[in-house]
């Protein structure tokens, strides 16, 4: 049986498999979507709490458990390995949970080491805001897809780190940072591409950008939507919709929607929800921490005005898109 630990901003799962998965995926993992990921060989003889057993088999089997997970499918169904990788990580996220931290779907930057996230919907500009924010005002990029947030002392809130690399979306730098367009190397018969869902990724050093490698005090949250058409609008915000999508941000790791297992294009197996009252009650505490004390704002408008209120600004807010 060969072993490894894989492991993201502090928290861990041991991998045991019947094939030397080390090797099948160390050089993959720059391009898997998990913030700050590590894998090491693992020989220790003392069984970690959290474990995904996986047997190259001609069975095709996955069965979660609070703790464990068992898989048994042919390696060939599973991408090089990387898909074993996805699998492990709803227990990442219970190792998380029980440490008071959680995986948020945002964008992250820091500026003079206070950190800054952002959050929305596809499309609303987060990376597109991230860039600026990087590439004008020297900002270094925590995530940009994915972030840690450490809520164990809620008047100090930490960013433990995040997916470092880029994706570009052809249509918002198009309308935002026009100069980043000669990034897609469009050929002639990529012209009939879908703008909006056509995507390119790429490292922040690929754009000049500076990455935080330590974690950082979470100083500000905004939710933000970029419109180059649009005057700059600034509001505290409440409402039952910003209230349900971020209950829905902080929970979606551990209740797993957004975790699946596909094979030949269909969706397959059952993936069960690992969130559980302890879990619910302490992200519905740091949740009403958040909204009751004022701690989220909503911009939008032009990317010049927002960033410059960002920068300007000094006040502890968070950054959310939807």
């Amino acid at each position: 049986m060969y072993k490894m630990l894989m492991k993201s901003c502090g928290s861990f799962v041991e991998i045991d498999s019947d094939i030397d998965l080390y090797e099948v995926v160390k050089d993959k993992i720059d391009f898997i979507d998990f913030p700050e990921i590590t894998i090491e060989k693992y020989n220790n003889n003392e069984k970690s709490k959290y474990i995904l057993k996986y047997m190259n088999s001609n069975e095709r089997i996955l069965q979660y458990e609070e703790h464990k997970v068992l898989i048994k499918y042919p390696i060939k169904e599973m991408e090089d390995g990387l898909t074993i990788l996805f699998m492990a990580y709803p227990l990442l996220e219970v190792n998380r949970r029980e440490k008071k931290s959680l995986t948020c779907h945002c964008a992250g930057v820091s500026i003079n080491g206070k950190g800054i996230l952002i959050l929305g919907k596809e499309g609303a500009g987060k990376t597109t805001l991230a860039i600026e924010l990087c590439r004008k005002y020297n900002a270094k990029l925590i995530g940009n897809d994915l972030c840690v947030i450490d809520y164990n002392y809620l008047n100090n809130l930490r960013l433990l780190g995040g997916t470092k690399y880029i994706f570009l979306r052809y249509e918002s730098i198009k309308r935002n940072i026009p100069e980043l367009i000669k990034k897609f190397d469009l050929q002639e018969n990529d012209k009939k591409i879908d703008t909006w869902t056509f995507k390119k990724k790429i490292f922040p050093k690929d754009l000049g950008i500076q990455v935080q490698k330590k974690e950082v005090r979470l100083d500000s949250i905004f939710i933000v939507h970029i419109d180059q058409e649009k005057d700059f609008f600034c509001k505290e915000t409440n409402s039952l919709a910003d209230i349900l999508y971020i209950n829905e941000n902080f929970s979606r790791y551990i209740r797993n929607t957004c975790t699946t297992m596909i094979n030949d294009n269909n969706i397959i197996n059952y993936i069960p929800s690992l969130d559980k009252k302890e879990f619910y009650t302490e992200r519905a505490e740091l949740i009403n921490y958040l909204f009751n004390n004022k701690k989220i704002k909503y911009l939008s408008g032009n990317i010049e005005e927002v960033s410059k209120y960002i920068i300007n600004g000094g006040k502890r807010w968070i950054i959310l898109h939807w």
